[in-house]
């Protein structure tokens, strides 16, 4: 179980409770601090091909609290479930309501043979039971050579400095012929926390809050970096 606590600043000089986030991991989780850095580098593209869903532990629970009245207030909880290959089979978003637990969101995996994840299927609770209303389908395949020419897939050049960091980074790209760019900031759990925006080769902050302007906790962040068809990533550290 860990737990990761937020604070934020109303008058710049004391420090006040904001969140509270607690995770229990599955009795089959074997991840260590070397096994989540391969995972990263591993399922970094499916990530972002699965809606940002992918999970680097075997997690069995994500509570989260908020800081209401000078006490912790449950707000949601997703609760995760796994098949006899330790694959997730189904992901559970329930939300705290008057003091009983809502159903509002669920997610089912499915897999092929090879234990390629094949579909996904999101439902949505409409108080009586659950209704489906987006199914994503993938198809992988081996690549094999051939004589046709490959066009090689364009990307830029993406720093951010200093890394690791504090309390602020500077982030910067150099794509050719492209003008705006979009850069997003994902936390571990694959989950945008900041969207931020410039142009070609100008530096941009990321002042290391999300778009609520709370602070985020220390960890590894990754940085995307969208310009048309062009794309680059990278990742930094912010340290407490």
């Amino acid at each position: 179980m860990d737990v990761q606590t937020t604070q934020t600043s109303p008058d710049s000089l004391n420090w006040v409770n904001d969140s509270r986030q607690t995770s229990t991991y599955h009795p089959n989780d074997t991840s260590t601090g070397q096994s989540f850095i391969d995972n990263v580098s591993l399922y970094l593209p499916r990530l972002f091909l699965m809606n940002g869903g992918m999970q680097f532990a075997m997690l069995n629970t994500v509570y989260e609290e908020e800081w209401d009245s000078g006490a912790w207030v449950g707000d949601y909880m997703d609760t995760y479930t796994y098949d006899a290959e330790d694959n997730l089979t189904e992901e559970i978003s329930e939300t705290l309501d008057t003091g009983t637990w809502m159903s509002e969101w669920r997610m089912e995996y499915l897999y092929d043979i090879d234990g390629n994840c094949s579909q996904t299927i999101e439902y949505d609770f409409n108080n009586i039971e659950w209704e489906p209303y987006e199914r994503i389908s993938y198809t992988w395949s081996d690549n094999v050579a051939n004589d046709e020419e490959v066009q090689p897939v364009r990307t830029g050049c993406l720093a951010v400095f200093p890394s690791p960091f504090t309390n602020q980074v500077q982030i910067k790209s150099d794509f050719v012929d492209v003008n705006h760019i979009e850069y997003k900031v994902y936390n571990v759990k694959g989950q945008v926390v900041r969207t931020l925006e410039s142009i070609n080769n100008q530096e941009v902050t990321w002042d290391g809050k999300d778009e609520r302007g709370n602070s985020t906790s220390s960890g590894i962040y990754l940085i995307r970096a969208t310009a048309g068809d062009n794309t680059a990533t990278t990742k930094t550290l912010k340290l407490k």
